[in-house]
């Protein structure tokens, strides 16, 4: 198998596990996954849709590859989402690179590892299901 089609297995089976879609550019993997919510305040209403960034790039030999994500995250949400990351059965690898902004409303939550992209996938994969109900949620801003 080539390493462009390797490539674009493994793409597909990162897709598949975050129920998401995915662009290849340049051997890397773009997943298109969304988040969306209503917002409500005393005067108005919008519908907000977070586009999620995950990707993985540099793909070795041995599967290994570069994973990002950065994910945005109501306050409400972090507590579930990084337990379920740190207790998942694929444990983060110890080198991974986290960080961390937030403001009162919203959460940037960054993470990069060196480990096969499905392993990757699999653990945001668990951690968003314990999020999913809060998908597509009002959140009043006073």
């Amino acid at each position: 198998m080539s390493e462009k089609e390797r490539f674009a297995q493994t793409a597909q089976k990162v897709a598949a596990l975050m129920k998401a879609n995915f662009d290849l550019v340049a051997y890397e993997c773009q997943i298109k996954k969304n988040r969306t919510f209503s917002i409500l305040t005393n005067k108005a209403s919008y519908i907000c849709t977070l586009e999620l960034a995950i990707s993985f790039k540099q793909l070795a030999d041995n599967g290994n590859a570069c994973n990002k994500a950065e994910i945005l995250l109501l306050p409400e949400e972090f507590p579930a989402f990084s337990f379920t990351l740190k207790e998942h059965a694929i444990p983060l690898p110890a080198d991974s690179c986290q960080k961390l902004l937030a403001n009162h409303r919203l959460i940037s939550y960054y993470i990069e590892t060196l480990e096969p992209p499905e392993h990757f996938a699999a653990r945001l994969s668990a951690a968003f299901k314990t999020i999913e109900p809060l998908d597509n949620q009002s959140i009043w801003v006073y």
